[in-house]
Order: structure tokens, then sequence, then C-alpha cells
């Protein structure tokens, strides 16, 4: 696996953020918890299969350049990266956890290879948070948004990446460890100084153009 690490690798989140925040794109921050929930039936803390639209649990937004919203049992999360570029809403819990292993399921309706899917945890406010993200290029990064900054931590090139048909991917965000996988192949890791607890979630984007629409199903969290 051939390995690009920056500790001062950079990216302005610029005004589209501003302006997305602004309109509640990416919902409201959810402050830390004290006690996380009691796990259930194997260690899950959290679980959702995108079958009850009303549950309310999460931040459903509809326009023109940004969709977060059911759609026949998945969660569909779409971004005009023709317009936004670079950009990646996502959908987020309302609940905070700490010490989390998440998993989910992905498929790509449409976008370009370097359209990614992202694995958020930690978000302890607007823009303050841990992510994993992998694309269709076998680029993969880890990185810790504060403010307007964007630091890529992580950068693994040449690793196996999303394919097309349904992918499994995991982020385990355990103390600074943060360890993410695709299809059961570690493709990137690092130590993050970052937030202890936050809201976790899930995002498709981050291209530099296209229309990026890609479906989310069978989102888990677990306590390691």
């Amino acid at each position: 696996m051939t390995a690009r690490i920056s500790r001062s690798h950079y990216f302005v989140l610029g005004m589209l953020m501003l302006v997305m925040l602004s309109c509640g794109l990416l919902g409201a921050p959810q402050p830390p918890v004290e006690n996380e929930a009691a796990p259930g039936a194997e260690g899950i803390l959290f679980q959702d299969d995108f079958s009850n639209p009303a549950s309310g649990i999460w931040n459903v937004n509809q326009s023109d350049s940004i969709v977060r919203e059911y759609v026949d049992g998945e969660f569909r999360a779409f971004v005009n990266n023709d317009e936004f570029s670079y950009s990646y809403p996502p959908a987020l819990t309302q609940q905070g956890f700490g010490d989390v292993r998440i998993e989910v399921d992905v498929r790509r309706v449409s976008g370009t290879d370097d359209a990614s899917a992202y694995l958020l945890c930690r978000r302890a406010a607007e823009r303050q948070y841990i992510f994993g993200d992998v694309d269709f290029e076998g680029e993969a990064r880890i990185g810790l948004v504060t403010g307007d900054l964007q630091e890529i931590l992580a950068d693994e090139e040449g690793i196996a990446g999303l394919q097309e048909g349904v992918n499994h991917l995991r982020l385990d965000c355990m103390g600074n460890a943060i360890s993410l996988y695709a299809n059961g192949n570690l493709v990137a890791s690092m130590e993050v100084d970052g937030p202890e607890q936050g809201a976790v979630g899930f995002a498709s984007g981050g291209a530099g153009a296209g229309q990026t629409d890609f479906r989310f199903d069978n989102f888990i969290v677990y306590k390691p």
C-alpha cells in the first residue's frame, strides 16, 4: 500500500460551507453525551435499515442541489458537485457517541470515480468532526474538520476502493485511533487528536464535478 501522509494539508471549506450551515443543510449541532446508550444485541448502540421514513431520525432535506431522503428502503444522499465542488453534506444522528465502530452498506447510482462515500464520527459541533472516505479511484482518507479548515491526516493511494454494486464500509473511532475499512480491507488509519464524543453519520460527494448520488443501507453503530 502506498501512503502519502500529511499533517499540514488543509482545504478551506469557504463560503459554500457557510451558506450550507446558514441554511441548516448540515443539521443542528449535537451536544456531547455524558453516557452512551446501553448496548443491545451484539453490542449494538444504534441501527437503522431506513425502512421507516417517518422515524424522524435523520436530517432530511430536498433542494435542487442537495438531497437527503428515504427511497425504497435506502437513504439517498445526493449533491450536485458541478455546483458545489468537493461538498459532501452529511446525514447525522441526533444521538451522540464516544468510542464506536460504524458500519454501512453503500452503492453508487451516479457520480464520477473521484466521488467518495464518507463515514463520520464525533461530530461535536457544526464544523467539528472526524471522517473517513474512500472513492472508486483507489484513494482513501482520514481527516479532521475544525471550523473552516479540513485537515487530511492520512491519504492512501492504490488501495482497493469502492466497487460497482454494494460496498460495505466500516469506521473505527477508538480513542485517538481512527481506522477505515472498505469491503473488509483496512484502507486508512491514523491517530487523530479531535473531539471525544458527538454525532455519527454518513455522506457522499467530495468530487470536483458530477451529479453524486449514493444510496446507503443497514447503518449500524457498535460499542467496540
